[in-house]
């Protein structure tokens, strides 16, 4: 059965800020540059590792080095080998020559960890940066709980996968031939108390290691940002701390002045620009540019989305049977997969923000998504790194399966409702999201039949919406562009 009603609305008041630019006259840059770097794990550093050709002690991401057994070695990073392009083991310290083939001796897996240390002097608002160059899944831990994971990994999200397991799918790393894939970068969120030691550990996993040509896993991490910086890109920015230094220009004939919010900034007229700072509330704040003349008319405009980072908390692997988020806890870095257990719930309350790393999603297969903003409290799932990369999903699926987001906005992610779960979307704004498939919101009700409710929602800058073998009901909702 099908069942659609659909009636344009023709004022939507969940709309990010978007007022007509005048030429690019108007323009706002939010922070200043960043700090340098800091580098607390050099992939050309002394790492212990361990060729999978047995599965290495329990507790391995954590253990003591002394207690990782004589199987584990040591010796440079990154790691990996290639017999088709020199090239890609330019970066490669530790060549495992012996990993390729079908004999007993051969492996599919290779895990690696590094201790490190963060000083009780570094800023707690710079965020620790995870850089992993692979070839071809990989799945990385911070003091023993999963931190990334790539989407050709074998097994489950929060699952670690056995040791003969192989990835799922090709993967090509930075400097391989084919199709080179550039290092993914994981936002792994601020420092704020973890000073003292750690570990970070990573498995990293080839396929068809009988016949693959090469394997590649090398990984840095790092400290970034810090006060007064700002991490983003054009979709919106990350600022840690509630304070941010604005500044940019304004060149449209006539005006004299320029306001943020409504708060009037410092213009020069002589070089047309203008600056201010700005005072943020915790999560996501919406900053209108005004470029005014002497009597206050407004000749132009434009926006920002910035998001303002006192706190944060990481989000990944399987939850526990309840969980609750919300934004007493400060932002939720989303930093790989996290999967809500058979019979679970996960509750988002209203204020809450997730910043997801690409590809990361949140899964419930026969438990209960619940993502429950107001008018006056939306709540937001955004790419952490501010740019139009996609992040991943939220996808409910199963006949025990429920999905309810009130007042939510997303950019650059997308909506499932698989196999007879129920998914009911209301005055929420779905946007910047450009892939074909899978859509912007997606059902497909094999085996079992989905229902879909979407009610006065707005959906933007998409390609599409597509819902099969559903009960859809649409009432009051735009969809545009």
């Amino acid at each position: 059965m099908y069942r659609a009603v659909s009636r344009l609305l023709l004022d939507c008041s969940l709309c990010l800020l978007s007022l007509p630019v005048v030429g690019q006259l108007v323009t706002i840059r939010v922070g200043s540059a960043p700090p340098a770097p800091v580098q607390l794990v050099d992939h050309l550093g002394t790492w212990r590792w361990h060729k999978g050709t047995n599965p290495p002690v329990a507790g391995w991401q954590t253990a003591a080095a002394a207690g990782l057994g004589t199987a584990w070695g040591s010796g440079p990073g990154g790691f990996g080998y290639s017999t088709d392009t020199a090239n890609e083991t330019n970066q490669c310290r530790t060549i495992l020559a012996d990993m390729m083939g079908a004999a007993a001796t051969s492996y599919s897996s290779v895990y690696i960890r590094k201790d490190f240390q963060i000083e009780a002097t570094v800023e707690p608002s710079r965020h620790l940066q995870l850089t992993i160059d692979y070839d071809d899944a990989y799945v990385a831990y911070l003091d023993g709980v999963e931190v990334g994971r790539s989407s050709n990994t074998p097994g489950a999200a929060g699952t670690e996968p056995a040791s003969n397991a192989a990835a799922t799918a090709s993967h090509e790393s930075s400097r391989g031939t084919g199709s080179p894939q550039q290092p993914v970068t994981l936002d792994l969120g601020a420092v704020g108390s973890r000073t003292g030691p750690h570990v970070l550990a990573i498995v990293g996993f080839n396929a068809n290691p009988a016949t693959s040509t090469d394997f590649i896993l090398i990984a840095d991490l790092s400290l970034t940002g810090g006060t007064g910086s700002a991490v983003g890109g054009p979709l919106l920015t990350v600022v840690p701390g509630n304070t941010v230094s604005l500044s940019g220009s304004n060149r449209v004939v006539g005006a004299t002045r320029v306001s943020v919010n409504g708060d009037e900034a410092s213009f020069d007229p002589g070089s047309s620009t203008w600056a201010m700072t700005n005072l943020l509330v915790p999560g996501v704040n919406k900053l209108f540019v005004a470029a005014l003349d002497d009597a206050g008319h407004l000749l132009g405009s434009t926006n920002a989305l910035v998001v303002s980072e006192v706190a944060a908390i990481s989000l990944s692997g399987t939850l526990g049977a309840n969980t609750v988020l919300g934004p007493a806890g400060g932002i939720v870095h989303l930093t790989s997969t996290a999967v809500v257990p058979p019979g679970g719930t996960l509750t988002l309350q209203p204020g809450t923000v997730v910043l997801a790393n690409a590809g990361a999603s949140i899964l419930a297969t026969n438990a209960t998504l619940n993502a429950l903003g107001t008018a006056a409290q939306p709540i937001f799932f955004l790419p952490a790194d501010g740019s139009t990369t996609n992040w991943g999903e939220m996808a409910v699926s199963g006949t025990d399966g429920t999905m309810l987001l009130q007042h939510v906005e997303t950019i650059a992610g997308h909506i499932e409702v698989f196999n007879g779960a129920v998914g009911t979307l209301e005055d929420s704004y779905f946007h910047d999201y450009w892939t074909a498939s899978p859509a912007i919101i997606h059902t497909l009700g094999q085996p079992n039949h989905v229902t879909l409710n979407l009610r006065r929602c707005h959906v933007a800058r998409y390609q599409e919406v597509l819902s099969q073998l559903a009960t859809n009901h649409f009432d009051d909702n735009l969809l545009e562009y």
